[in-house]
């Protein structure tokens, strides 16, 4: 059976898509599912600095469930003496309660007392995507991120590295708690694990499998800059507070590439469509332009719903059509070495290359073998089942601000970018920023720029991740009301956009230099 029978018979398994999409950008990998801010952190822990340790991985129940019974009967593995003499029953409510993560609304009970990724060992025994079976990676998604926003492995390598030292409980920049807390959970590590947070040897990704530059305005390369201004931040601020930053980032991070990910699927079907229908080759500027972040896919303030559910059918017609486009080429005659999608300029040449040998290609076939895998399954092109199914639940959960349980933490979560647009429970999801990733973009908007900072800064920043928020500064809107609520804006008849932001961390590191 050819491969692209092989396609058409199954086209949504991740077996049968084609070595040059997963080679190239588009693919969106790991596949994400449901995931919380916690959870995305935790997981960066275990791939940063326990990636080299076999006892360490997604599957926590192997550590969680031995800890468990540890702190039931008051007995560290070994006869270990605690460092900071913490008593065993002490030890145990402050795991149960004080550094426990609240839990969410509609909660199943099986997942039981998850611990706030506070200290790297903390994530050792909980935070996983799922309760059993094979839970999905969301820290290689942050390492996915990371390789395409450096383009080589060195570069990527060493921010892994950095972001080790950040995440380690040090000394000379952890506050007094954190210190205790990593200590007291190193008194329980098991044998096994003994010395399993080290620093990471290799990048999780092959060398191989670096494209270089994309040259396109992504949200992946603005995450590489925010992270290095995030990770520099640490010294300043208590060990919760940049926990709190550095996960608000995360979240703002993945779920813009996700979206961006899908908006470029959908785009470059649409370009080889036309090269190929059309002889219509778009020059480089023109593919820059159309898969780059641009005028962004969200507005402040705008309903959740519908562009989510938009870009996860983006995503999945977008992927089905490549795969197929790329089976139909190479079954047609095409030299596949021609066809590359690493980058802008490949993109470009492929399109010259397509356009000029269009003929050998027959599009009215294309068009009936289309219809006949979105029609093979409706579940899936109606976001109701596998991968769009998956990457619509990913975009509904990881920015969309927790809703706790548990009375007086209603305010747990801080770093949210959808929230509630009224006070009832039936109330729908807006684009909005929570006080926390507030005040992490303005820092970020800040941090760019020498002078004041302007809300036209905070336009740019907030851009970057596909949110526009020109609409949202307006007198008495949402954003504006924010900012000067936090004390962030100044009305400034000098400042271009009317208003300086000044953000508070900034004048806290001037001081510390």
């Amino acid at each position: 059976m050819s491969k692209l029978n092989e396609y058409l018979d199954d086209p949504w398994k991740q077996t049968y898509l084609h070595k040059i999409y997963k080679d190239s950008f588009l693919h969106l990998t790991p596949s994400p599912e449901v995931t919380t801010g916690e959870i995305l952190l935790a997981s960066l822990y275990r791939n940063v600095g326990f990636f080299d340790h076999q006892s360490v991985s997604e599957t926590v129940w192997n550590l969680g469930t031995p800890f468990k019974k540890q702190l039931a009967t008051g007995k560290r593995p070994g006869d270990v003496m605690s460092e900071v003499a913490f008593d065993t029953k002490l030890w145990a409510s402050v795991v149960d309660r004080v550094i426990a993560s609240p839990n969410l609304s509609g909660q199943s009970r099986q997942r039981g007392n998850q611990i706030a990724p506070i200290v790297p060992d903390a994530t050792l025994y909980s935070m996983s995507a799922r309760l059993k079976g094979n839970p999905w990676n969301p820290g290689k998604l942050v390492a996915r991120m990371v390789a395409i926003g450096c383009g080589d492995y060195d570069s990527a390598l060493a921010i892994w590295r950095k972001l080790f030292e950040k995440l380690s409980v040090t000394p000379e920049e952890d506050d007094v708690w954190a210190r205790m807390l990593q200590s007291e959970f190193e008194s329980w590590r098991g044998a096994n694990i003994n010395d399993a947070w080290q620093m990471p040897s290799e990048f999780p990704q092959d060398a191989g499998t670096f494209n270089g530059s994309l040259n396109l305005d992504c949200p992946a390369t603005r995450f590489i800059d925010d992270l290095q201004i995030v990770l520099d931040l640490k010294k300043n601020l208590t060990r919760r507070q940049w926990s709190s930053m550095l996960e608000s980032l995360c979240r703002i991070g993945t779920a813009a590439h996700v979206t961006w990910c899908c908006h470029a699927n959908d785009q470059c079907r649409q370009l080889i469509e036309n090269a190929l229908s059309q002889g219509d080759a778009c020059s480089e500027h023109d593919i820059i332009e159309r898969l780059s972040t641009g005028k962004g896919f969200w507005s402040l303030g705008q309903l959740t719903a519908k562009p989510i559910k938009e870009a996860a059918r983006h995503y999945i017609e977008g992927r089905g059509a490549l795969n197929l486009l790329l089976h139909m080429l190479e079954q047609s005659g095409f030299d596949m070495l021609q066809v590359c999608l690493n980058s802008s300029t490949q993109i470009s040449e492929t399109l010259k290359y397509l356009s000029q040998h269009r003929s050998k290609f027959d599009f009215s076939q294309y068009l009936t073998s289309f219809n006949y895998i979105i029609e093979s399954d409706p579940k899936v092109a109606d976001c109701k089942k596998g991968s769009s199914k998956n990457v619509l639940e990913f975009l509904e959960h990881v920015v969309r601000q927790r809703m706790t349980s548990e009375a007086g933490l209603e305010g747990y979560d801080q770093g949210y970018y959808i929230e509630k647009k009224g006070n009832y429970s039936s109330s729908p999801w807006v684009v909005g920023l929570g006080p926390l990733s507030t005040l992490l973009m303005v820092h970020c908007a800040a941090s760019r720029v020498t002078g004041p900072c302007t809300v036209q800064n905070l336009c740019q920043q907030l851009a970057g991740y596909g949110i526009s928020a020109e609409m949202a500064l307006g007198k008495g809107e949402s954003l504006n009301k924010r900012l000067r609520d936090m004390s962030i804006a100044i009305d400034s008849p000098d400042a271009e956009g009317g208003m300086v932001i000044a953000s508070p961390l900034a004048d806290t590191n001037m001081e510390v230099n």
